[in-house]
């Protein structure tokens, strides 16, 4: 009798195994096929956004080396190649929007060619205008980028010199980078020019940077000084 329980039990516990065992297999099937499609609308996804990306890089490539070329000083702007950077850096924009990389080079390309001089301060102040505006659409998608909120300063000092909305640029690029090699100088650049007028935080700040920099920055902050004739600035480099 209890031969023929076990018999009836072994049976019946095979069955509810491979009953077990296809139910898992249904299930595993079922989530295979539904991985396969996520898995591909994915690698779509990736796949189009580098296809942006690269197009977009490809559509700003001359107009970066333009740009680049111009601020470090090894050529100048013509008009010709002004626009061309222009235009170029707006269709890779049309691609790419939310690039804030390319908002900072329109940013660039508005604020080289407002610092020449003008003879309509109308005309200048328009420019400074454009690069301001570019500057903060930048800093709405990359809002810790301490050289976009130097560049911010020095267009809001241009369009309006001491604002509180100047200084409050400049002292958000003095939080974030404040000794990148590319920011400082221009700190002290918009600091020296409103020197008589400039809030206390910000000659202490220069003032403390200076006394702990190396004797080669010393005397290049000296010659920023020099330019903006800054009387009361005590050269210390020697």
């Amino acid at each position: 009798m209890a031969e023929a329980d076990a018999d009836a039990d072994g049976p019946a516990s095979l069955a509810e195994i491979a009953q077990g065992a296809g139910r898992r297999h249904r299930r595993t099937t079922w989530a295979d096929k539904l991985i396969f499609p996520a898995l591909v609308l994915v690698f779509a996804a990736a796949a189009f956004h580098a296809a942006k990306l690269i197009r977009a890089d490809f559509a700003a490539m001359e107009a970066r080396a333009l740009v680049r070329s111009w601020a470090d000083g090894s050529t100048r702007w013509t008009v010709r190649q002004w626009q061309l950077a222009h235009d170029d850096t707006l269709s890779a924009l049309r691609i790419t929007p939310d690039n804030p990389a390319l908002h900072d080079q329109m940013a660039v390309i508005f604020l080289i060619r407002a610092r020449d001089a003008w003879p309509s301060k109308a005309m200048q102040q328009l420019l400074y205008t454009e690069a301001a505006r570019w500057q903060r659409s930048s800093l709405a998608l990359r809002p810790g980028h301490g050289w976009t909120w130097a560049a911010l300063a020095e267009s809001l000092n241009a369009l309006c010199p001491g604002s509180e909305e100047a200084w409050h640029a400049w002292r958000q690029a003095q939080r974030f980078t404040p000794h990148e090699m590319t920011v400082e100088p221009n700190l002290y650049r918009i600091g020296f020019a409103q020197w008589k007028t400039a809030p206390s935080d910000v000659k202490a700040w220069m003032r403390a940077t200076y006394e702990q920099a190396a004797l080669a920055q010393r005397r290049r902050i000296d010659d920023i000084a020099a330019q903006f004739e800054v009387g009361e600035w005590q050269p210390a480099g020697g």
